[in-house]
């Protein structure tokens, strides 16, 4: 009886580590995401700078 009992602990031990393991990745993925996102935003600004200034020589 103990033994199972024992076995349930570290099952159930186990999966909050998974658990707690899975949330961090996913927050780390979203977070690299974003700041990617931002990154490209910036660019996008920056370029469409460059565009306009090459624009108003001609």
């Amino acid at each position: 009886m103990s033994i199972i009992t024992g076995d349930v602990i570290f099952l159930i031990l186990i999966l909050i580590f998974f658990a707690g393991t899975m949330f961090f990745f996913v927050s780390f993925l979203r977070e690299s995401r974003r700041r990617r996102t931002e990154h490209n935003d910036q660019l996008d600004r920056i370029e469409k700078m460059l565009m306009d200034e090459r624009r108003n020589k001609k």
